[in-house]
């Protein structure tokens, strides 16, 4: 049976959008008339989870479209916790053995890469946001998934929440 993040995240971009409330504006800044002429920016709101992604970047509305469902599926994979599984285990090690890659790699922009920092943030939230425990449960040593944690930005953001949530110190 599928989690409600496996089930949102296998969802086709029509079906996930139907879920969704979505709204059209005006992005302001640079960009000349058009841009503040007519709504390209998108603000997506998942309605179940009430979480909110927005998307500007471009001058088209339909390539917004697409940005903005590409946000919110990193989002629903990196916010929504779910129970740690088993079998996930050796793909979540893999990923950490490998270390974190450069900021423009195209692996952080795959699903798969972002299922699988979900996965890994699920075991930390199983073990209160203990670094140590949570690498042992992985079967990898702290410093290469603290290394893990520190190279992704979005990973560090929800990992510091997730410590502050638990009263323990930020990581250095």
């Amino acid at each position: 049976m599928l989690s409600e993040r496996q089930r949102l995240l296998r969802l086709d971009d029509k079906a996930l959008t139907a879920e969704c409330e979505v709204d059209l504006y005006k992005a302001s800044g640079a960009g000349g008339q058009k841009r503040n002429k007519t709504s390209s920016a998108v603000r997506m709101r998942h309605l179940q989870s009430g979480l909110l992604v927005t998307a500007q970047a471009s001058r088209s509305q339909a390539d917004n479209r697409r940005l903005a469902l590409r946000k919110l599926r990193t989002t629903i994979a990196l916010d929504l916790r779910d129970t740690p599984r088993e079998e996930s285990v050796p793909r979540m090690a893999e990923l950490i053995r490998k270390g974190p890659h450069g900021k423009n790699s195209k692996m952080r922009q795959e699903l798969s890469y972002v299922e699988t920092l979900a996965e890994i943030l699920d075991v930390l939230e199983a073990s209160e946001a203990g670094l140590a425990i949570a690498a042992e449960a992985i079967g990898v040593s702290t410093s290469s998934l603290g290394k893990l944690v520190k190279g992704d930005d979005r990973m560090m953001r929800r990992f510091a929440e997730m410590r502050r949530r638990h009263g323990r110190k930020p990581l250095l």
